[in-house]
């Protein structure tokens, strides 16, 4: 069966959600199904929005960079949750929603009125997702967390890092992302159950739980050997070379995956006499040996700029690359002709680029449709669609509930 689909629809158009997440892991979640064409209702606190609004002092004309990294494509409303007459206002959102995310303690969400035992029975068939640091139940339920904190919990720094170095955080906030792809699968996923049976049912996400499941092969490791992985450093514990190397301009990336491909690598470098020492000939050699092999690489990689040695090992079909900072990459045609880089018009900042939409789908993609909201910016919009006459809000703002 052909389905005709409307122009400029997503897979997601016509689901509504109730966002009442902040900072990031949440905030990226409900990005990622606006992207999609889901219609996201970012519920914020008068007068000074979601903390994600004013935590970094990087500045787009004035307006908060961090902020708009997260947060494209949806819609701004204030709401004061500790007045009373609010919950009125959420209950009548939640019940033209059909998905409410929170990354807020059990313990406020249940103050604040939104918890999912009340929302439930409010609507039976929500979708209702929750994300935490530790645990949805008992004494970690309510313990505070933040990405660095869970990064060390999880075990992922102690994974990072020079041999023998300290723990070391991450480059950027990867158990907040994990978060939040892992609640963006289980929407989806609820969503899915919900159209095949009805059903509606509670998400659960830990950040603890979602930061492990990016360590499968190190956790593997030691449920085999009962001793915890070290950090290595930028070097492949498993082949050899495998490790960034500078250059006359900059740095590369080379993985030589096996004997054979080491053979094509010393050729490509013009040093064929490599292949066959007894020293590096063999993987298992390579790796006893990999300090002075490492330290015979770097000074032949010194000896030409970056794009000369990716020329020669690409076409010796050696697995290489650029090592970038983010205005290289940014700007890589590649990544341009890719839609990664999408500008749109922003009410105060103007022009802004943010990133495209990894996931492309051919009949029903994803797109940059609107900048980050301003703060309360839809808010009479969207609750005249709830039924608020004109008079009704402007009683509401007056009170200090909007």
């Amino acid at each position: 069966m052909t389905t005709q689909v409307p122009a400029g629809a997503g897979p997601l158009t016509g689901i509504r959600v109730c966002d009442l997440t902040f900072f990031q892991a949440g905030p990226f979640c409900s990005m990622m199904l606006a992207d999609m064409g889901a219609e996201v209702i970012k519920v914020e606190q008068p007068g000074v929005g979601e903390p994600g609004r004013s935590v970094d002092s990087v500045l787009i004309n004035g307006e908060p960079a961090y902020f708009f990294a997260y947060n494209r494509n949806k819609k701004s409303i204030t709401l004061n949750l500790r007045e009373p007459a609010a919950r009125e206002v959420l209950d009548r959102l939640v019940l033209a929603s059909d998905v409410v995310l929170t990354n807020q303690r059990p313990a406020a969400v249940k103050k604040l009125g939104f918890d999912y035992e009340r929302l439930s029975r409010l609507k039976p068939d929500l979708i209702y997702c929750a994300i935490a640091a530790f645990s949805h139940t008992g004494k970690a339920a309510n313990k505070p967390g933040l990405d660095p904190i869970i990064q060390g919990v999880a075990g992922l720094m102690s994974l990072t890092g020079e041999a023998g170095g300290e723990p070391m955080l991450s480059g950027y906030a990867v158990s907040d992302t994990a978060a939040a792809l892992h609640a963006y699968q289980g929407i989806l996923l609820a969503l899915l159950a919900r159209e095949r049976w009805g059903i509606g049912q509670k998400v659960e996400v830990v950040m603890v739980d979602a930061s492990l499941t990016m360590l499968q092969g190190r956790d593997q490791m030691y449920f085999g050997t009962g001793v915890a992985p070290k950090p290595s450093g930028n070097a492949n514990r498993h082949t050899a070379p495998s490790e960034p190397f500078r250059t006359q301009d900059g740095w590369i990336n080379v993985i030589v995956m096996d004997d054979q491909r080491f053979v094509q690598f010393c050729g490509a470098i013009e040093m064929p006499e490599l292949a066959s020492d007894p020293h590096f000939a063999k993987n298992e050699a390579r790796l006893a040996n990999r300090a002075e092999l490492a330290k015979i690489l770097q000074e032949r990689f010194l000896g030409a700029p970056s794009s000369v040695w990716l020329e020669r090992l690409e076409a010796a079909d050696v697995v290489c690359g650029p090592i970038n900072d983010l205005g290289q990459i940014l700007s890589d045609p590649l990544i341009r002709e890719r839609e990664m880089v999408v500008e749109v018009e922003h009410p105060k900042a103007g022009p802004i680029k943010v990133l495209g939409v990894p996931v492309k789908l051919s009949a029903t993609p994803g797109q940059v449709r609107t900048p980050p909201p301003l703060l309360g910016e839809h808010t009479d919009e969207v609750l005249a669609s709830l039924g608020y006459r004109n008079d009704e809000i402007e009683s509401l703002r007056r009170g200090g509930v909007l």
